[in-house]
């Protein structure tokens, strides 16, 4: 989650084709994001999220001080991209919550793909992966610890690059 990606001709061209697709007007501020640690992982996590089966990620308040560009706004559009960059969805923020670590419940792991919803798969997880991203600025999870929770919509991706994608696992 908190890579920078700078904006490649792949992104624009995906881009561009939201923007035709939607009628929308593409600004240079978009955001780009990538979920997971790896190319495997980044590519479980979007189709969840193409497949509204992932309506949420969540975040850390002290991480977005590091990595201020991370941090999201309710209306803004993010570009997915898996662990290597390709373009593959735009969701839109459409809420966001401030809680405390301890605090989250299973209401709130719901929003995540399948595999992390149990409560107790979520905060084991997310609690190893916040410790190692914390290390960089001295600071360690806690029960306390504020906790961002985006919840999102899918609203635009290519069917195509996805039949593309599932006929190279076959």
């Amino acid at each position: 989650m908190y890579r920078k990606f700078d904006l490649t001709n792949e992104h624009l061209k995906f881009l561009v084709k939201f923007s035709d697709k939607m009628n929308f007007q593409v600004d240079a501020n978009f955001k780009i994001r990538c979920i997971g640690w790896n190319q495997e992982v980044s590519k479980k996590i979007l189709f969840y999220i193409v497949n509204n089966e992932k309506v949420g990620t969540y975040s850390l308040p002290w991480l977005h001080e590091r990595y201020p560009w991370s941090k999201s706004n309710i209306g803004d559009y993010i570009l997915h991209v898996d662990f290597k960059g390709k373009p593959f969805a735009i969701v839109q923020i459409i809420k966001l919550e401030l809680l405390c670590f301890k605090d989250i419940t299973q209401n709130h792991t719901n929003f995540d793909g399948p595999p992390v919803r149990d409560i107790n798969i979520w905060k084991k997880l997310h609690q190893e992966y916040w410790s190692r991203e914390l290390k960089a600025i001295n600071k360690k999870t806690t029960p306390e610890m504020p906790v961002v929770i985006e919840e999102f919509k899918c609203i635009f991706f290519i069917e195509d690059d996805l039949s593309d994608e599932n006929s190279k696992k076959e």
